[in-house]
């Protein structure tokens, strides 16, 4: 599972008055087609890892795979259902766009042309940087500054009041960056596109246009991308409630302005940097002239990079340390902490009489968003140097703060934890006494800065991404701080026996496993330049694993470089790092090929858990999006969603999990870690070069080892390979204490009966020149499952204090077994009760104290228990709880589906409530929310019962009046407006032919020809070929004799022929 990004920003006052909407021009498909259509003709004696490279790149760029959006951008992966940072896999981030050029930096390495390079920056101008007509009162900022506003901990904090009154410091560089560039425009990328405009906020409130610029998290540190409000970033009141969605966030005393605010993920701008670093690199290296092949693109990198240094200060200028919301204003630089912070952001009102705008940089620092490569390069080399004043010191400065702080962060095993912050809780708050004095010049630690659901520290992934950096920076300078930092970091990675915990890899039944979620405890030593301590009491534990393909190949990006590193600057490659990396990209290849790319299954357990989780919205507040879904208190991340349907086979997929009672499974092919399958690739060949060959070159076979038990066979693919040709054949040994059989790679080794031990056999490879490879050998190791190691018990219970009947939970997550044995759980709950599994829920029903045992069994005569006592009081006395429940709609036609949702029943002593329902049609129902529709015409007292499991009950009623369905007299009719040569735009007009109102309509349609709808407008759309489409609570009704249309435009099946033609059915359509 991916990380959840939490990206905020700020809205001011002004007046009210919008500038006309100004449409975006789209990138032309001439830079289209040239990225798709080059070829890979240009790489001479390609290795097997550069091959690799060029199959992925092609996938990537084939149409029918879907990695690319219409507009030529990337998804942020082809799946649409997908929830993680983006709450849908065709929107799009800053990441993926800094990830295209890491594919065509490498593309250009391999074969000498820089051109789709070019491209792809033209990409990102076009597409995610903001242009003028976007941020059209940018230079107001020259006389503004931001307004103070605290963060809160909860959605249900929000909306948080502007404080006119809280000291906000200056903004040191942007006058001297408006001075060299010639504009206050800010030139950087915003976070989050909607690639299809899914949302349907289009662009400067125009409702079509894509990519669409959106944002989502602004509701603090736990917001999760299940509760959070996805909005446009150019707010003209078009959508949401009387404000737009503003007065969600932010509480003003006045009417809000309509405006525009954009925030960027420096980590991602940092990382284009970083690559154009190494793309001047290997220009040079093919002796070409940068600015020959690639006029100016150096220099564009070089002034996202100028701009980029507004993450290097506290969110509102203040100085650091200061811990003080109403004062501690910074002047100059000294609100500047140096490092890369989670987000900068800028904004400003839409009405250009206005003369206000504002920006805001970030207090939270996270450890992985730091990238020492990007500093070097806009500190170090020349054409990378940006022009404003202070700006190549600011980078000189930072390079040096990003390598403290990931010294400062470094556990006593060698992960990184975390970050810090200048803003305790997001208001300046004091910092707590246990932090108050373990400060990283004046910020304090914080182990999950910024989010906490999930804890944005406990993701593996973010290890790899920040430390390959590291890697890439000591490959290149060799510097001793680096290597003591990676030194650390890399025996961690490669221990295969943990103190506590999992290892990080796991190379077992030749595959790979690798850390998914991590843990940690304690606190970093106060950072002291000149004498920095090592974080004894800092420590980290791997909980689980898993096989993100991403993370996967990023690590195994680290671990080269740093191994071509050691060979680089200490004269003896580290072969072990290099193994582990070899061995990452090999098995990934052979076990999770996909016809898309590599991809491993993912189970995701919190799609059903959540899926249909409430959204806060304040008491009062209604409004709908822009694809027509009511917003207001019964909202759910699913209701605001209403794309997410049957239609969707993600969807569909997480239906059926539901059904079978499982957890749902997917297989996702994310752009950037294809992209990191690619580059990987491509650069193990670079830093470990095979010795040129056009022919009579060997084959090679890899070592394996394996694991059985005794009597037991197990089957094993031998691993072989060819630089100039293919492998034809597999000749094996026999072995020792067993025997071999099979054909070709697949062999089965079957040990003798009742030997336990280690035995081995040996293979050989034969080319397609019928020369054989030298011999490598396969070791089983067989065990007795007699022998046995015992696992360990362990388990958190939340709460250990808790009252009668609260429920309580029991996670034995953190059990371990050292020899790898599927472990089995009991639980002795000290009240006669007993259960089983890893995680259970349990109450008790009288006060007293508990001792609640939990024992575990590896199924091997290895048993471990653990124990915790349980303290339950009696309640002070049971409050009923109150019954309340909506009904939408209280009157409908026959067949029709009426929700029912409970979410406003409460208790007072927050018990928690059953639900049940008694619709008066004899049909019942359960649950805080359901579904019923009616078979005859009538009315029905429709009764809700909740019960707080105490004795307390209440309920409550309403009528709901139901009609016989009104019998359709209407015709519908589809019509091609115009169409070119690859795409076409047509209508679909629904006429009311009858004598009564239509209230409400869907339609379908499909193309016989393999024709695809890329967009529509004035509908809500669904499914893909057919597609369906419904109305919007403008449109839907007709009156006799009037007419409904809706537009949509896609691709046609065969470039320069006839538009499609389509017949539409459904209900309305006779």
């Amino acid at each position: 599972m991916q990380f959840a990004k939490r990206l905020g920003s700020n809205h001011l006052r002004g007046s009210n008055q919008a500038t006309g909407l100004i449409r975006r021009s789209k990138l032309t498909a001439a830079i289209v087609s040239a990225l798709v259509g080059v070829s890979f003709s240009g790489i001479a004696n390609a290795s097997v890892y550069e091959d690799r490279f060029a199959e992925i790149r092609g996938e990537i760029y084939a149409p029918e795979n879907g990695y690319l959006s219409a507009d030529g951008g990337p998804y942020h992966s082809i799946e649409t259902f997908i929830i993680e940072a983006p709450d849908h896999g065709h929107e799009s981030t800053s990441e993926a766009y800094s990830y295209i050029l890491w594919l065509e930096a490498v593309h250009g390495k391999l074969t000498g042309d820089w051109q789709p390079l070019i491209d792809a920056w033209a990409l990102i101008e076009d597409h995610i940087i903001p242009t003028s007509e976007m941020q059209p009162t940018a230079d107001k900022y020259a006389n503004a500054k931001a307004t103070y506003v605290p963060e809160g901990p909860l959605p249900s904090s929000y909306p948080l009041p502007l404080t006119n009154g809280a000291a906000v410091g200056e903004d040191p560089i942007s006058a001297d960056l408006a001075s060299t560039y010639g504009t206050w425009d800010v030139y950087g990328m915003h976070w989050l596109l909607d690639m299809d405009n899914v949302y349907q906020y289009g662009n400067l409130g125009d409702g079509t246009s894509t990519p669409s610029y959106i944002n989502t998290f602004q509701r603090g540190e736990q917001e999760s991308v299940w509760e959070t409000v996805p909005h446009p970033s150019w707010e003209d009141f078009s959508w949401g409630g009387e404000y737009g969605f503003l007065d969600l966030f932010v509480k003003e005393s006045q009417a809000p302005a309509k405006q525009w605010r954009y925030t960027n993920a420096p980590d991602a701008d940092a990382r284009a940097v970083q690559v154009m670093y190494w793309a001047l690199q290997w220009m040079k290296e093919r002796g070409q002239d940068p600015e020959v092949v690639a006029p100016g693109l150096m220099a564009k990198a070089a002034k996202m990079g100028d701009y980029l240094r507004l993450a290097m200060f506290d969110k509102y200028f203040k100085k650091i340390g200061s811990q003080d919301a109403q004062g501690s204003a910074g002047q100059g630089y000294d609100s500047a902490h140096y490092l890369m912070s989670w987000y900068y952001s800028w904004g400003g009102p839409i009405d250009p009489s206005a003369n206000w705008a504002w920006r805001i940089g970030s207090s939270h620092v996270h450890f992985a968003y730091q990238n020492p490569m990007a500093a070097y390069a806009l500190s170090q080399i020349a054409e990378l140097q940006p022009k404003a004043p202070n700006s190549v010191r600011d980078w000189d400065i930072g390079l040096e703060r990003s390598l403290e702080f990931f010294q400062w962060t470094q556990s006593a095993e060698g992960a990184f934890s975390g970050g810090a912050t200048n803003s305790w809780n997001g208001k300046y708050d004091t910092y707590p006494a246990d932090r108050a004095n373990n400060t990283f010049y004046g910020l304090a630690y914080d182990e999950n800065p910024v989010y906490e659901d999930p804890g944005s520290g406990t993701w593996f992934g973010w290890q790899t991404w920040g430390v390959e950096r590291v890697a890439e920076y000591y490959f290149i300078t060799g510097e001793a701080r680096a290597k003591a930092i990676l030194d650390k970091w890399i025996s961690w990675v490669l221990n295969a026996t943990p103190e506590k915990g999992l290892p990080v890899l796991d190379f077992s039944d030749n595959d790979v496993k690798l850390a998914a979620t991590l843990a940690f405890t304690g606190v970093p030593e106060k950072w002291d330049p000149a004498n920095p301590k090592a974080n004894t009491n800092l420590h980290v534990e791997v909980i689980d694993h898993g096989q993100d393909v991403g993370v996967a190949h990023n690590l195994a990006k680290t671990l080269m470089y740093y191994a071509a590193a050691e060979q680089k600057h200490q004269g003896e490659v580290h072969q072990g790092a290099k193994d582990a990396a070899q061995m990452i990209l090999d098995r990934f290849w052979a076990n999770h090929r996909t016809d898309k790319g590599v991809s491993a299954p993912e189970t995701r357990s919190d799609y059903a858990e959540r899926i249909n989780e409430p959204v806060f919205f304040p008491a009062g507040w209604s409004g709908k999006n822009a694809v027509g879904a009511d917003l207001n208190a019964d909202t759910t991340f699913s209701s605001m969603r209403p794309f997410y349907n049957e239609s969707d086979p993600g969807y569909q997929e997480l239906q059926n999990a539901l059904a079978e009672g499982r957890d749902p499974t997917y297989t996702y092919h994310r752009y950037w870690a294809q992209v990191d399958v690619a580059t990987a690739n491509a650069l193990y060949a670079e830093l470990f070069p095979e010795a040129d060959c056009a022919d009579g070159c060997a084959p090679s076979a890899k070592d394996i080892a394996v694991k059985t038990s005794v009597n037991t066979a197990t089957s094993i693919t031998l691993e072989g390979s060819d630089s100039n040709g293919t492998v034809e054949s597999y000749n094996y040994s026999q072995a020792s204490n067993g025997t071999v059989s099979g054909t070709g790679k697949q062999v089965t080794y079957t040990p003798q009966n009742g030997f336990v031990g280690v035995d081995s056999f040996t293979y050989t490879v034969t080319d397609n020149e019928q020369l054989s490879s030298a011999p490598a050998t396969v070791t089983i190791t067989v065990e007795d499952l007699n022998s046995n190691l015992p696992p360990e018990a362990c388990f958190t219970a939340t709460p250990t204090s808790a009252m009668v009947g609260d429920i309580i939970s029991f996670d034995a997550s953190c059990a371990t077994d050292t020899d790898g044995d599927t472990l089995s759980y009991s639980w002795a709950f000290g009240d006669n009760s007993n259960g089983s599994g890893a995680s259970i829920k349990h109450s008790y029903a009288a006060a007293g104290s508990y001792d609640a045992v939990l024992t575990v069994n590896d199924g091997k005569g290895g048993v471990d228990t653990s124990n915790v006592t349980i303290t339950i009081e009696e309640p002070a006395g049971n409050l009923p709880p109150e019954a309340c429940f909506t009904a939408t709609p209280t009157s409908a036609n026959v067949g029709d589906a009426i929700s029912f949702n409970a979410n406003c029943s409460n208790d007072a002593d927050g018990d928690n409530l059953s639900y049940s329902w008694a619709f008066g049609d004899n049909s019942n129902g359960s649950g805080a929310s359901t579904q019923h529709s009616y078979s005859q015409a009538g009315s029905y007292n429709a009764v809700l019962t909740v019960d707080d499991g105490k004795g307390g009950v209440d309920t409550s009623s309403t009528t709901i009046t139901i009609s016989e369905a009104p019998v359709s007299s209407a015709s519908c009719k589809y019509e091609v407006q115009n169409h070119w040569n690859a795409g076409f735009v047509a209508t679909i007009t629904i006429t009311n032919n009858g004598n009564e109102v239509i209230d409400g309509w869907d339609v379908n349609w499909n193309y016989a020809d393999g024709s695809v709808m890329s967009n529509g407008w004035n509908a809500n759309f669904s499914g893909s070929n057919p597609y369906s489409a419904s109305s919007l609570s403008w449109n839907s009704r007709i009156q006799p004799g009037q007419s409904v249309s809706f537009g949509l435009q896609g691709n046609k099946a065969v470039f320069n022929g006839p538009a499609p033609v389509a017949t539409v059915t459904g209900a309305v359509c006779n």
